[in-house]
């Protein structure tokens, strides 16, 4: 690595075997983040334990402790390069073994504790080595770059692995981002139909962060960076016809997925992040997300959070005309006409907030960002296939909030009034000024609301 960029990022990666030193360090430690995120996952969506998660954790803890000394022998007595070169071997092996028991579909424990155990080791034995190596591979005028750089690529690996994309068990890769620490009560954020991750405001979710959440978003499958779930379904005219005759078996068997397929999506992601309990915050379809965490898999919420969306019943909550027209029509395939078409969101946003400007900037990102027209009827058909949740909303005990924009057109404010009534002790917040968004001057109250809710 030379020239501008090595420049840039430290003068120690003009130096070409301390640059591919660098180039490996980072590799291993993303993978190696990867590894443990995987393992504990699929242990988790075996058997639905935190007491095996648990497991899973001491056993890619303790190599680090039982072998801190020993390795650190090893590294001075045996060439260093031959060390390291060992422990990705080896790591490699660790992660073609948890392929093929995915393959063969093994459920029992064990093995994935053996496989913890190796990830371990593998981080155990090749670390001294790695953090050796630096000292012999360039100038004693550039050591202090290129410890400064390995604590980069080591400290860059811990956040970037677990921030890639999670792949679970049923094939959806998610790609997800956080925000606040880790330590503070988890709140996961399910974004709306046909919409990504980003039109969860960064300023919002750092707001959320600030009150002692630790937030987490994610792209829904067939939208943003999320799995694509290409050619699969039937036409969407067939589902809308077999749940129009109240034939709902029918319509799930022709959707592609269905608001349960959604909602195993978006429990598998805090899985995968070890996360046995959370806050559950759901926007339009992302609220219709959340009420099915909510009824499918108490055990997993903490709190449950509705905003702007229906209980699924055809006589509340429906939209005007004029709003299913317009979010209903294509958008235009070149960058400039989709941005324009910002413009239709005004028939549901806030009458005195509309903020069209953001609008049009979310409609950039997201064009940038991802275009993905196919996934929209696919993620309508689902909404569409799964049958009203009034009587399982009736029986819900988890504390909701219900949270509705009096503006709202597309939603009206009587499906959150219906989720509010249905829901034993669920409070409603009906808001002025808000539609089927989240205008910037009311962030203060939508925090407030959720803050408290999730306390």
């Amino acid at each position: 690595m030379s020239g501008a960029w090595g420049t840039r990022l430290g003068p120690a990666l003009q130096e070409r075997d301390f640059a591919l030193l660098w180039l490996a360090l980072v590799g291993m430690g993303v993978s190696m983040q990867m590894l443990e995120v995987a393992i504990g996952w699929q242990v988790y969506s075996n058997h639905h334990s935190a007491l095996d998660l648990g497991w899973i954790g001491l056993a890619e803890f303790l190599p680090m402790f039982a072998l801190a000394l020993p390795a650190g022998h090893v590294a001075d007595r045996l060439p260093r390069r031959l060390v390291l070169a060992f422990s990705l071997v080896l790591s490699v092996g660790v992660g073609g073994g948890l392929v093929a028991l995915s393959v063969a579909g093994v459920r029992a424990v064990a093995p994935f504790l053996g496989f913890a155990l190796a990830a371990g080791t593998a981080y155990a034995i090749g670390t001294p080595a790695a953090r050796a190596l630096p000292a012999v591979l360039v100038p004693s005028r550039l050591l202090e770059s290129a410890m400064t750089l390995r604590s980069i690529a080591t400290q860059s690996s811990q956040v970037v692995g677990p921030a890639l994309q999670v792949s679970l068990a049923n094939g959806v890769s998610l790609e997800y981002q956080t925000a606040g620490s880790s330590e503070d009560p988890p709140l996961l954020m399910i974004m709306g139909y046909a919409t990504q991750l980003i039109a969860w405001p960064c300023e919002f979710c750092a707001q959320l962060a600030r009150g002692g959440r630790f937030v987490i978003s994610f792209d829904n499958r067939d939208c943003g960076l999320s799995s694509k779930l290409e050619g699969e379904g039937a036409p969407i005219e067939q589902v809308i016809a077999a749940a129009s005759g109240g034939d709902y078996a029918n319509a799930r068997e022709l959707a592609a997925y269905t608001l349960s397929d959604m909602s195993d999506d978006a429990l598998g992601l805090l899985s995968a992040l070890g996360i046995e309990r959370a806050h559950v915050l759901g926007a339009s379809m992302g609220g219709m997300i959340a009420q099915t965490c909510a009824i499918e898999h108490p055990e997993r919420l903490l709190t449950l959070t509705s905003i702007m969306s229906s209980t699924g019943e055809r006589t509340v909550g429906q939209p005007t005309a004029e709003a299913l027209q317009a979010l209903l029509a294509p958008r235009p395939a070149d960058r400039d006409g989709y941005i324009a078409t910002a413009e239709r969101v005004l028939l549901w946003r806030s009458k005195r907030y509309p903020e069209l400007e953001e609008a049009r900037a979310l409609a950039a990102e997201s064009y940038d960002r991802c275009f993905y027209p196919e996934g929209v009827s696919r993620q309508l058909a689902a909404m569409i296939a799964s049958p009203a949740r009034v009587d399982a909303l009736r029986e819900l005990q988890t504390p909701t909030l219900v949270i509705h924009g009096l503006d709202d057109t597309l939603i009206d404010p009587s499906g959150g009034r219906r989720t509010a009534e249905l829901v034993p002790n669920a409070r409603l917040l009906l808001l002025e000024d808000m539609g089927h968004d989240r205008p910037r001057p009311l962030w203060l109250a939508l925090c407030e609301a959720i803050l408290e809710h999730t306390s």
